[in-house]
């Protein structure tokens, strides 16, 4: 654990770099050709979606309880599934209910 703690934000920020110097250095090698497949875009969309729709999902969900939230593993867990899976639902519907019809203007 320790070895994680001591080195995890040095390797990422490495990782990071190289990332950028490969997309800086070549526009059109392997770093930027992985970053620009369709696929990626999609789930880009999907996530910043999930992103912007995510907080209020979790503040509708925490004030319509009316008990309080008892903290064990399952508990949280469900809680995090049912987040996670209805904020991609949500993100998804806010894709083609209003991003694409606006893109097709």
């Amino acid at each position: 654990m320790t070895l994680y703690v001591a080195w995890a934000k040095t390797l990422f920020a490495i990782a990071l770099g190289v990332f950028c110097c490969g997309c800086f250095i070549d526009p059109e090698g392997l770093v930027a050709s992985l970053m620009s497949l369709p696929v990626l875009e999609v789930l880009a969309n999907l996530t910043f979606g999930t992103y912007m729709l995510h907080y209020v999902l979790i503040i509708v969900v925490a004030f319509q309880s009316n008990q309080l939230l008892h903290y064990d593993v399952v508990t949280v867990g469900r809680w995090f599934l049912a987040l996670w899976v209805g904020s991609h639902a949500l993100a998804f519907a806010a894709h083609v209910v209003v991003e694409l019809p606006i893109a097709n203007l």
